[in-house]
Formats: C-alpha cells, structure tokens, sequence
C-alpha cells in the first residue's frame, strides 16, 4: 500500500476543476459537432429526424478549452443529439454538421432579433392597433405578407406584392370577400352571387379573359384580392374598423 505520504497532494480547488473538465466532455459528447470552433450543430426536428440544421456561433467561452453556451434557441433549434448521426448512412460517415452547413453568427442572430423586435412593433401598431383602418369582417390586417394569430401561429402570403401594412379581403372556408369595384378597387364587400343555389363556383367575381393560361377562373387583382362581378350583395353589412 502506498502511503498518504507518498500519494500526490491535489488541492480542493484543482479537484473541482478536473470534475467540470469531465463534465464538459461528457456534455460535448452528448451533441453533434460543428467543424468551426465554438460552434454547436442545431436543428429542428421532424419526428426525431433533424432538420434545417446549422452550425450556430455559441457565446464566448469562460475558459479557453471550454465550450461556450450555445445559441440554438435564439434561433428556434435546438442541439442536434450524438445519436442522429446513426440515422443516415451519409451522417454516418460525414456527421450531421459538416463544412457544407450553413452558418450562423451571433452578428447574425443579433440582426435577426432588432428586425423581430422592429416587426412586432410595427405589426402591433398597425394591425392590433388597426391604424391600417382594415374593415370588420372583410378585411384581414397583414404586415409584410405576415399575420400573426392569438395563439402565436403565423402565416406567409406569397400573393401579396406590397410591403409594409395591407388590408386584404377576408375568405371563409366557403368563399372569399371582393374588392367592390370590377377593376379591383374598393374596399372588400361581401359580393353579390346570382349563382347561389347552383353548381357554378366563384363566378360571382370577374372571370379571367378567354385563352388566358389559368382560364377558367376568377381573376386576381393586387395582393391576391378578387373583384365582385356583380357588386355588393344586398344583405352585406358595410364593414367597420376593428382591433384584430
């Protein structure tokens, strides 16, 4: 047996670092790598599956041979697991971050936040707020070809061609309101269909010109609207402005 005499004293202190140098490897080992220093391979998920993945800067690292805090929630990812690199054989051999994957910076999710934080604030001042002046019942309220819901969904319009605050005519799961006017102008009203009771769909709005490549079909007029055919339908209510 050796004696205490001759065992190498190490001090509190050194016994405690050495701990969190464990910790750390065990912690790095546990995510899959990034070739960049500091930097941590994130995702989103489909299923178990990783997807969109990114090598993201992580904070500055306290001491030089430690990992610094990753970013991945900033940029709604989360740590991309040791395991998922089993799930494909190319992931298997190259690993599911490599120097092909997009990186993002910490300048990066820096502009990213501003132009969030700016976006709310516009959406909220013209949409919630409704100095767009958007009608009730006929119009949705969209900044920047994006409305927000209550519950924290959004949606992306890809036929709204102007930036900044627009009032887009509402639709149903049946139908869809109309700009008043048939060259597509004027505010969107509930239009008037002649057609009710038949088969015919959507021909109470201006239809396509002959030999058009989508014809049949009603004609869409900027940012996506229809126009009413026939004018406004008799038992519609005038829209009023409202707080969506």
């Amino acid at each position: 047996a050796v004696a205490d005499a001759d065992r190498p004293f190490i001090t509190p202190q050194v016994q405690i670092l050495m701990r969190l140098v464990v910790s750390i490897v065990l912690v790095a080992g546990a995510v899959a790598s990034c070739p960049l220093k500091n930097y941590t391979c994130c995702s989103q998920w489909d299923f178990f599956i990783p997807v969109g993945v990114a090598c993201i800067e992580n904070e500055p690292a306290s001491l030089p041979f430690l990992h610094g805090k990753n970013n991945c929630a900033r940029n709604d990812m989360s740590p991309v697991t040791w395991w998922a690199h089993y799930e494909t054989p190319e992931w298997r051999k190259h690993g599911v971050c490599t120097n092909e994957t997009r990186t993002i910076t910490r300048a990066d999710l820096e502009k990213k936040e501003r132009h969030d934080k700016e976006f709310k604030a516009n959406y909220t001042y013209w949409c919630r707020q409704n100095h767009a002046g958007c009608l009730a019942d006929t119009e949705e309220c969209w900044y920047d070809k994006v409305r927000l819901y209550d519950d924290g969904a959004q949606s992306f319009s890809g036929v709204i061609e102007d930036m900044g605050p627009v009032c887009k005519c509402a639709c149903t799961s049946t139908d869809c309101a109309g700009r008043l006017n048939t060259d597509g102008t004027g505010p969107c009203v509930v239009c008037k269909n002649p057609y009710n009771g038949t088969n015919q769909s959507y021909l109470e709005y201006v239809q396509r010109s002959p030999g058009n490549p989508r014809d049949p079909g009603a004609k869409s007029f900027r940012n996506g609207d229809f126009a009413c055919a026939y004018g406004k339908a008799a038992t519609a209510k005038a829209g009023s402005a409202i707080v969506v």
